[in-house]
């Protein structure tokens, strides 16, 4: 019987642990940021066949739609990869998303991006649990979870503006048919007392000069207190139309993590839709392209062994034919 995968989440303050159960979710364990000592020493307590997966919230990461040349198989992964280098460089981990075709330029798709601008916060969590052996099976972006799950669970459609809160800050994400296309965290402000709405009009002020604007953008505030409110007349500061408030508690299901002090509505929520991750929201890692590319590159060496092998037996097997000929022609020069 497999056992249940921890759920690992880094951000800015740390890591944050849970055991996710078919019967509930268990806060296991908290790391400050850098304490790579006390991982390392709760990693060594772990049993060898104990599996492992990792969200991240960090400030560092960003979303980039690009419109490209529609192509395939290597040519289009080649293009992605320069796009991807162009604006992330070498980020230790990486999502692309196809959005389908440019409808404002024959012959282009559109794509998200999805990377770290800088990889400090992150990085020296990933290489601790590489040291120990741990067995990784997914990395998934926060916002991405995020995306998927919140719509879902909430029951909402069209285009989403979220605003939630967690303990390193307050996240603007603009989500879109489950996707996100635009996430942005501002440290420091974590809850709707601190002065949020200024930051919400400078994210505004960006979306709506970019394609597409803020028309039809549904603004959803899931409210860090414990009780639900009805529309809000917040939105009358200049936001442009009502701002909808969800109690952040909303999102959790029976048997997620119980929130406490030192874990937020947002956060344990993450944690229990990372245990639930469907493949499609898994990053892809430096070490996971470079064993998927020595396995492709095994692949075509056995290939390619097999159809020499074969090219030798059809040769030989001419050259036997051809020497079993010229034997019968000289028997019946002979006779």
């Amino acid at each position: 019987m497999r056992t249940a995968p921890y759920a690992l989440r880094v951000d800015d303050h740390g890591l944050q642990i849970c055991h996710c159960h078919r019967s509930g979710d268990t806060h296991v364990a908290d790391f400050a940021a850098g304490d790579l000592t006390g991982f390392a020493a709760w990693l060594s307590r772990q049993p060898r066949e104990a599996r492992y997966r990792l969200a991240f919230d960090l400030a560092d990461e960003h979303y980039q739609i690009e419109s490209m040349p529609r192509a395939r198989g290597a040519d289009r992964r080649a293009l992605i990869a320069r796009r991807f280098a162009a604006h992330f460089g070498d980020s230790p981990v990486r999502w692309t998303h196809a959005l389908g075709m440019d409808a404002d330029a024959a012959r282009q798709e559109k794509i998200v991006l999805h990377g770290l601008a800088r990889s400090a916060a992150l990085a020296p969590w990933l290489s601790m649990l590489e040291r120990n052996g741990a067995r990784l099976e997914a990395i998934c972006p926060a916002t991405l979870l995020m995306g998927h799950f919140a719509p879902r669970t909430l029951k909402l459609d069209g285009r989403l503006l979220f605003v939630s809160f967690t303990r390193c800050g307050m996240r603007v994400s603009q989500i879109e048919r489950g996707v996100v296309h635009f996430s942005r965290l501002v440290p420091g402000v974590r809850s709707l007392a601190d002065d949020w709405l200024h930051e919400l009009d400078r994210t505004r002020g960006y979306l709506s000069a970019q394609p597409g604007g803020t028309d039809e953008l549904r603004l959803i505030v899931l409210d860090p207190a414990p009780k639900d409110g009805a529309a809000s007349p917040l939105g009358d500061r200049g936001i442009g139309g009502g701002i909808e408030r969800i109690a952040a508690t909303r999102l959790l299901p029976a048997g997620a993590v119980p929130t406490t002090t030192s874990m937020a509505a947002i956060e344990a929520a993450q944690l229990h839709w990372l245990a639930r991750a469907p493949r499609a929201l898994h990053c892809s890692t430096a070490r996971g392209r470079t064993a998927a590319g020595a396995e492709r590159l095994h692949h075509i060496a056995l290939y390619g062994g097999a159809v020499a092998v074969a090219g030798a037996v059809a040769i030989a097997g001419f050259r036997w034919t051809d020497a079993a000929a010229l034997e019968h022609q000289a028997t019946a020069v002979a006779t």
